[in-house]
Parts: structure tokens; sequence; C-alpha cells
């Protein structure tokens, strides 16, 4: 079999959630979990020096921290709801 690398599966959930992937959210986090603050410094090191490396902006998705352990928060009632665009049927 394989074994297991938390750094190098960190390193690679947190780019595809940078780049726009939120299905990585939840095992994104369940990782962090199971990770040392030292495995995690270090696949966020590889994550800054990869899009360093491939001349990649900011893709401004993920916090490159440490997911928060706090459950996520209902909206507030006072914050409208955003509302997807519809969707367009396809020509036919």
């Amino acid at each position: 079999g394989v074994s297991r690398n938390l750094v190098k599966a960190y390193f690679w959930l947190t780019l595809a959630f940078e780049f726009g992937d939120t299905g990585v959210s939840e095992l994104r986090m369940q990782l962090a979990e199971e990770m040392t603050p030292g495995e995690m410094a270090e696949s966020l090191t590889r994550v800054e020096e990869w899009k360093r490396d491939k001349a990649i902006p900011d893709a401004g998705g993920a916090p490159l921290e440490q997911p928060s352990q706090d459950p996520p928060t209902e909206p507030s009632r006072d914050q409208p709801k955003t509302k997807r665009p519809p969707r367009r049927r396809a020509a036919h």
C-alpha cells in the first residue's frame, strides 16, 4: 500500500480549496486535526513556495492558516442571504 503523508495531502487540499474547490473543506479540516503544528507549517510553506515558483498570485480562496476548530456559524438574520444567479439552459 501507500503510506499516509498528511503534509502532502494537506498541501494538495489547500491548493484545491484556494482555487475554488469548496468540497474539500471538510476533509481539509479533518486532516488539520491530525497534524502537528510543525506538519501544518511545512505544508503551508510548500503551498506558498509552489505558488511562488509557478508565479501564481494569491487566489483569495482559503486562508493559509490552520482552519478554525469552531463550528460554522449561521448567517445573521440582519444579513441578506446571497442568491445564486439563475442557471442558463443549454441551447438545443
